[in-house]
Formats: C-alpha cells, sequence, structure tokens
C-alpha cells in the first residue's frame, strides 16, 4: 500500500503527490491520526522535526523513512 493509498482510505479524497494537505479539510488531531495510520499501513514514519515542513502528500512521501 503507498502512502497515497493510505491518504485516499483515511480522507476519502483522491490525491497525488502535488495535493495541498490544506485541500484535505482535515483537523491537526485528524493530521496525527493520517499519520499514525501512514506509519501503521507502510512502515515508513515522518519524523517530528519534518512536520512543519510538510505542505503536499509528496512531501510526506519524501520525507518518511
Amino acid at each position: 500500500m503507498t502512502i497515497e493509498d493510505v491518504i485516499e482510505r483515511e480522507t476519502g479524497q483522491v490525491v497525488n503527490e502535488n495535493t495541498l494537505l490544506e485541500d484535505l479539510n482535515i483537523d491537526s488531531l485528524e493530521f496525527v491520526d493520517l499519520l499514525l495510520a501512514i506509519s501503521n499501513e507502510t512502515g515508513k514514519s515522518v519524523p517530528d522535526s519534518k512536520v512543519s515542513e510538510l505542505n503536499t502528500v509528496g512531501d510526506i512521501a519524501r520525507v518518511a523513512e
């Protein structure tokens, strides 16, 4: 499962790497839940130090380790 797949399932929205996170209309708690779902489903996580740099779905994919 890809990061995009997880985001689509969790938000119910079709996304691509250029989708802005602000366009997902999720609050900060939902964003944390989304990052946890990505970690659980893909085994990749976003370092806490990078969270403030995330603007797009592609940013999540680039920084996830």
